[in-house]
């Protein structure tokens, strides 16, 4: 095991087939099932199969699919425990798994979107101060209260949310110049997480983890590379600084997956912060994207069929 761990990333990739994992098929229904969003016993996901994006649940224990929206083009789904929630027409949506039913959370004429979910909390961007571009809120589902969290003239993107702690990636310091900020719901304080020249965007939170795409190395636009930065030791630290464009990270306890793009296509990768190792998942021609993780397994979009559908790993 020993020589395995000094190996290069590349002779792990290649040579070693200790560290290959098996990928299966989970849903090839015709047409596209993507943007997938998993947590323990259900997967939601967007499929097109009736002509516009609607979202469908998964469930692990019965092998089957059903349909929970019936809206057209419903936005991606976001999954934890029993609610799913996702956004249509500027409205954000929350579906109880258990009642079976859907409620409208907002049903006003300001625009809301990109929702994410953990417990009874609920962030996404707020567009009612339109010269902000966009302000990150939290919903209190037991409460039903929001609560305001950014109020600047910078744009926030890409929002997160674990527990007391939300994440995005934040334009206040320029369109060129994003970086990844956080804010604490328990101590009411926001942080500035990165703060290295160019853009560093799409973040994810899983407990103290924070992973991100960064474009520090090579220019925004031209590459991104993979960071993780540690709440606990408030360090910041590369998992990937290839030639390659990486990009789209998740994260969940010491498991980091992530997409690699290459000239010719794209495919999964999956780094775990104990070993620092990094093994490849996918070895597909076609393109592989969207990956979403939990304990033991990761989904993602996979085109070896033509069209988008899931594939997953157990881990």
């Amino acid at each position: 095991m020993k020589k395995y761990l000094l190996a290069s990333t590349l002779f792990i990739f290649v040579v070693l087939p200790v560290f290959a994992f098996t990928v299966e098929p989970l849903i090839t229904e015709p047409s596209h099932q993507w943007k997938a969003s998993v947590d323990g016993r259900y997967v939601a996901y967007s499929d097109f199969s009736t002509g516009f994006h609607e979202n469908y649940l998964y469930d692990f224990y019965t092998g089957s699919s059903k349909k929970i929206s019936d809206m057209g083009n419903v936005g991606k789904p976001s999954i934890n425990k029993n609610y799913v929630v996702w956004d249509h027409n500027g409205d954000i949506y929350l579906y109880d798994i258990r009642k079976e039913v859907i409620v409208n959370l907002t049903n006003d004429s300001i625009s809301q979107y990109s929702p994410v979910i953990y417990g009874n909390r609920i962030a996404w961007i707020d567009n009612s101060v339109p010269e902000n571009k966009g302000d990150v809120v939290v919903y209190n589902i037991k409460t039903e209260e929001k609560t305001q969290i950014t109020n600047d003239l910078g744009g926030q993107s890409s929002v997160d949310i674990y527990n007391n702690k939300i994440v995005w990636a934040d334009s206040r310091a320029g369109n060129h110049n994003i970086d990844v900020y956080m804010y604490d719901l328990a101590k009411k304080i926001e942080v500035q997480i990165t703060s290295a020249l160019e853009n560093q965007t799409a973040p994810k939170i899983y407990k103290n983890k924070i992973v991100w795409h960064d474009f520090r190395n090579r220019g925004n636009g031209t590459d991104a590379d993979i960071y993780y930065y540690d709440l606990l030791t408030e360090t910041e630290h590369e998992v990937s600084t290839s030639i390659d464009y990486e990009g789209t990270p998740v994260v969940y306890g010491d498991n980091i997956a992530y997409v690699n793009f290459s000239s010719t296509q794209s495919d999964i990768f999956l780094y775990n912060i104990k070993s620092a190792l990094t093994t490849r998942i996918t070895y597909h021609f076609t393109t592989q994207s969207q990956p979403t993780i939990d304990k033991d397994k990761i989904i993602w979009s996979d085109y070896r069929n033509g069209e988008p559908d899931l594939y997953m790993t157990k881990i």
